[in-house]
């Protein structure tokens, strides 16, 4: 499945934060080509004093110069941050081991989640 197939990222998960003029455009290349989901918020320079978005993109190791290059090509102007990420869980990276696979932790636990 999904989860065996991009095992590998778990050794090499990496987070681009990407502040930009242009969020809806280099939010949709990266999720158009990379198939890699995004999420932005909004920030203000504090030394131009500017209102921008950041983005927040994790990538397995192999991905970024993929990342790297279509950042470029949509906003050259952009401040891309590359961090090495410690371990990534969810859908595309590693399957998050849940309290819940605990016998003993089962009952307490099953209140919070939804059915």
């Amino acid at each position: 499945g999904y989860w065996h197939q991009t095992a590998q990222a778990r050794d090499g998960a990496r987070m681009a934060l990407i502040v930009t003029n242009h969020p809806e455009q280099v939010s949709h290349a990266v999720m158009d080509t990379m198939h890699r989901g995004v999420t932005g918020w909004s920030v203000t320079g504090m030394y131009t004093g500017q209102d921008r978005t950041m983005l927040l993109v994790t990538v397995a190791r192999f991905q970024i110069d993929l990342l790297r290059q279509i950042v470029a090509a949509v906003d050259s102007e952009a401040f891309v941050i590359i961090a090495q990420g410690h371990v990534a869980y969810g859908y595309g990276f590693m399957r998050p081991r849940s309290a819940l696979d605990d016998a003993g932790k089962t009952a307490s636990l099953k209140q919070y989640v939804e059915e």
